[in-house]
């Protein structure tokens, strides 16, 4: 029976979780399911009359489980102490079972606004499941051995699990197929996101579910499909707790009866390859994704640039003297950090490259006619003043010639 149980309690543990994030009471010790240990970590016996231990030949599951005991009369528990979230929700699973054959349970429990107490009412191993609404930043589970307790009560507990309520979806991947043979489909994906992990995928075919995989993958063979026939692909990423993303875009694949390792990869309505660089009309593709030995036609095409040439306008650009430039073109025959015809020849052109250089000489001629400007206007401030010194000159003059 034990046997069947470490087989049934993990897809019990997933179905009762669903929309919920991941594990709070993660300490190793023995009520873990996951950290199982040989110790009572993050649990405490409450008074000088309690004892916990870590007992080994009454486990629910794996190999040891939470045994607390009354030393002495009174109100003897143990206790565990976990950080919340103030209206944050978690549910609280733990398995229990009754050492000694009296009144026992979860009481008064701090640190929730609806938390209602439960009689542990049986000798054998039963689950205990609460949703609560934390009302402060910590809360604190108790279990009592007796109500009150007798010296030599016994309660035993296993397999305890705080989930935080988790109502967030993952994303779907992005699904393609890589390869084919006369009988299977190779698919892959990537890109699902969560907010707290992503614990695996389903795979569906023509609309039904054909696997569940678990873990960290991103590839998956389809086979003993039918030559002739066309399939449908989709997959959705599942979470630490059952929630599922809506379906992933839909992968076609008709089984033929050759073999194919195809480099181009179909995504949806788009086609992608991924194998290595692309050469039309030229095999020098060297560091190129692309390239072509031809005309190309856009509507439209982005280049990215990570360091456009604004940083003309800074104070501590080096803007060169017009007598430099002129010293420089004289020498050179180009522009300064233009590359010269001869190298564009040799080399071509950088798209993004040159639109910054382009850029950047175009900022330093609006610096050049803004410095012009200045030395215009100070000189017009200075032909005025000439002016108006030269006027009052011939005024003087005139009014000596009429003493005359």
């Amino acid at each position: 029976m034990k046997n069947l149980f470490k087989f049934i309690l993990p897809i019990a543990i997933l179905i009762c979780s669903i929309s919920y994030a991941q594990e709070i009471h993660n300490q190793s010790n023995a009520l873990s399911y996951a950290n199982e240990a040989n110790s009572t970590e993050g649990w405490v016996g409450v008074s000088s009359g309690t004892s916990i231990s870590s007992e080994s030949t009454e486990a629910y599951h794996g190999q040891y489980c939470l045994k607390i005991l009354a030393e002495t009369d009174g109100w003897r528990r143990a206790d565990y102490n976990f950080d919340t979230e103030v209206g944050a929700r978690y549910k609280i699973t733990i398995f229990a079972k009754r050492g000694t054959d009296v009144r026992q349970g979860f009481y008064i429990w701090d640190g929730f606004s609806d938390f209602v107490g439960k009689e542990i009412d049986t000798t054998e191993w039963k689950e205990y499941s609460w949703v609560l609404t934390a009302s402060g930043t910590t809360a604190t589970i108790k279990a009592f051995t007796g109500h009150a307790s007798v010296a030599g009560n016994i309660l035993y507990l296993d397999n305890v699990s705080i989930i935080k309520e988790d109502l967030i979806s993952p994303t779907p991947p992005s699904l393609s197929s890589t390869s084919q043979t006369v009988s299977s489909v190779t698919l892959s994906w990537n890109g699902a996101t969560d907010n707290v992990g992503i614990t695996g995928y389903k795979v569906y075919k023509n609309g039904s579910l054909e696997i569940i995989l678990e873990g960290n993958l991103n590839t998956y063979e389809v086979s003993n499909l039918t030559t002739g026939l066309t399939y449908q692909f989709t997959i959705t990423s599942v979470d630490a707790y059952g929630n599922e993303s809506v379906l992933s875009n839909q992968v076609s694949a008709t089984i033929t009866n050759e073999n194919s390792e195809s480099l181009w990869v179909s995504m949806g309505n788009n086609i992608n390859y991924t194998a290595g660089n692309v050469g039309i009309g030229t095999n020098a593709l060297t560091n190129y994704g692309l390239a072509v030995d031809d005309k190309i036609r856009a509507r439209e095409i982005r280049v990215d640039n990570d360091n456009w040439a604004d940083y003309v306008f800074k104070k501590d650009y080096n803007l060169p003297t017009l007598e430099e430039v002129q010293k420089h073109i004289q020498e050179k025959g180009h522009l300064p950090n233009i590359p010269s015809a001869k190298e564009v020849k040799a080399n071509g052109i950088e798209l993004g490259e040159m639109n910054k250089l382009l850029l950047e000489k175009i900022e330093e001629l609006t610096l050049y006619t803004l410095k012009q400007e200045k030395k215009i206007n100070n000189q017009q401030q200075i032909n005025k003043k000439l002016l108006n010194r030269l006027e009052k000159i011939e005024l003087i003059m005139i009014k000596k010639d009429q003493k005359k």
